[in-house]
């Protein structure tokens, strides 16, 4: 397996060196700007090779939607190595996990760095669960300038609104894509998010939901309370859609307001 891996990483390198739209200023999202070439993608990593020749491992949702945009156009029919260890997604449905009756794994980790807009819109206010323990968390990775997420985040929205009253067991916890702090507090005002979002500044330190990103948005994850994947809008690299995996919620529910 180790061989095979290297095989296709090697090939991957090899196929996307050609290419001009590689070799490029790429900007981070803290502002940080590197010339230099790619070398390569493995999982939630950008492998960048600068003109000393020296390589700069960066995490794939550090760089700004538009240089990975570029990428992901230019990476259509190349290789892509996805590390062993990342959960994936599966057509078929697990068991109806158990409660729980503590606080799960996922709020165990992004509990001090939820955050919502505050009444007067003139920034952010730490989030106050409405459940300390969910069975069941949703995880929206969306931007406001992306059509498609302001399609669906009404809908998204409205199941949260017909359901959480009456099924208080799961929580949406929204990740920007914007390309700022306060691009991203504009879309939550915007959209009227009832949900809790993750600190813009802690995205990069909090794998626990980052790392289930896909390679575009709108993106939702379903968690179970472990932190383990239900349900997502990518299956074994194919994207099919946010819908999937909220119509997976309404299921464990017991509702059809996801459809």
């Amino acid at each position: 397996m180790k061989i095979q891996a290297f095989l296709l990483l090697a090939a991957s390198l090899t196929s996307l060196a050609s290419s001009p739209l590689l070799a490029r200023e790429w900007t981070l999202t803290d502002g940080q700007k590197i010339e230099a070439e790619y070398a390569g993608r493995m999982g939630d990593f950008v492998f960048l090779k600068k003109p000393d020749g020296t390589r700069q491992k960066v995490a794939w949702l550090d760089i700004i939607e538009e240089d990975r945009a570029a990428l992901e156009a230019a990476n259509r029919g190349a290789v892509t190595v996805q590390k062993s260890t990342t959960p994936a997604a599966s057509t078929a449905r697990p068991a109806k996990p158990r409660a729980v009756n503590s606080r799960s794994h996922v709020f165990n980790a992004v509990a001090e760095k939820l955050v919502r807009p505050t009444a007067d819109a003139s920034g952010f206010e730490n989030a106050t669960l409405s459940h300390p323990a969910p069975d069941y968390v949703l995880v929206y990775f969306s931007a406001g300038w992306c059509g498609p997420c302001r399609k669906f985040t009404p809908r998204l929205r409205d199941f949260y609104n017909q359901t959480k009253s009456s099924h208080d067991r799961y929580e949406i916890i929204f990740v920007s894509s914007d390309r700022n702090e306060r691009d991203m507090q504009a879309y939550m005002k915007e959209a009227a998010m009832p949900w809790p979002a993750l600190r813009f500044s802690d995205k990069s330190a909090t794998t626990e939901l980052t790392q289930h990103a896909g390679n575009g948005i709108p993106c939702l994850v379903l968690l179970d309370a472990q932190g383990q994947v239900l349900s997502h809008s990518y299956v074994n690299g194919n994207y099919v859609g946010p819908g999937v995996p909220l119509e997976r919620l309404a299921e464990l529910l017991g509702s059809s307001t996801g459809r």
